[in-house]
Parts: C-alpha cells; sequence; structure tokens
C-alpha cells in the first residue's frame, strides 16, 4: 500500500496541536508539499517543505479536525488526522 509505505517516511506530531505541527521527513524533501484540509476537504494552508523538519504554524485554525498530506516527488501521500485545540 503506498499510503503506508509513505507514512513510514514521515512523522506528524503532535497529533493534538496548538501553534505548530512538525512534519519530519528521511526523503528528499525538495518538492514535497504540505496541505491542511478541513473535514469538508477544502485546502486550508498549502505550504512546500524546505527542510527535513517543517514546522506549519496552525494558530489560525479552529479548534477541531484536520487531515494533513504530505505529498513527495514520486507523488507517494502520507495521510494524517490532527486536532487543532
Amino acid at each position: 500500500n503506498e499510503d503506508e509505505l509513505a507514512n513510514q517516511n514521515v512523522k506528524v506530531y503532535p497529533t493534538i496541536v496548538s501553534d505548530g505541527l512538525n512534519v519530519e521527513t528521511s526523503l528528499n524533501n525538495s518538492q514535497m508539499k504540505v496541505r491542511i484540509y478541513d473535514m469538508n476537504g477544502k485546502v486550508i494552508i498549502s505550504e512546500n517543505m524546505a527542510s527535513s523538519l517543517h514546522t506549519v504554524d496552525v494558530t489560525a485554525l479552529s479548534a477541531g479536525s484536520y487531515i494533513i498530506i504530505i505529498q513527495d516527488p514520486f507523488n507517494l501521500i502520507a495521510r494524517y488526522r490532527f486536532i487543532k485545540q
């Protein structure tokens, strides 16, 4: 499963967050994109990763559940759910 393969190479933490959501990868991140979606599927934040540890500022998000999707240059997708406090 491609999702499982990609998830092994990407860590997202913490799962309950108030300010900064960390995305860490061991993959070549030069073309990786990070997108945060609300539970209706709308893209709320879209950023390019600049290093192997990227922090997404989520302070402007309303409290609730969100999905973060990380796409690498090979189109493998890692998908995580997190909660904004």
